[in-house]
């Protein structure tokens, strides 16, 4: 697969703390930043499908209580009209 450059500048301080986390994981600054980049993109997909998840299962329960609704509705216009009769 082709490959891009990502190109970016970070404080002093931060550059330190990634250097001692490199020696600490064995890992390259490409390997490390790529790990993370997959991880949070992992993340997001996962919050994305439990939000959809969690919309479609809030969609159905107001379609379901706004049906109840209506039909209740119904029913009672219903009885009144016949009350209205006798």
């Amino acid at each position: 697969m082709p490959e891009r450059t990502i190109a970016f500048r970070i404080d002093e301080e931060l550059h330190k703390q990634i250097k001692l986390r490199l020696i600490e994981t064995n890992k390259t600054l490409k390997d490390y930043v790529t790990d993370l980049i997959k991880a949070d993109l992992e993340h997001k997909s996962d919050s994305t499908a439990q939000a959809i998840k969690t919309k479609t299962v809030s969609e159905d329960t107001e379609t379901f209580f706004n049906d109840l609704f209506d039909y209740i509705l119904e029913k009672q216009a219903e009885r009144e009209k016949g009350k209205k009769k006798e």
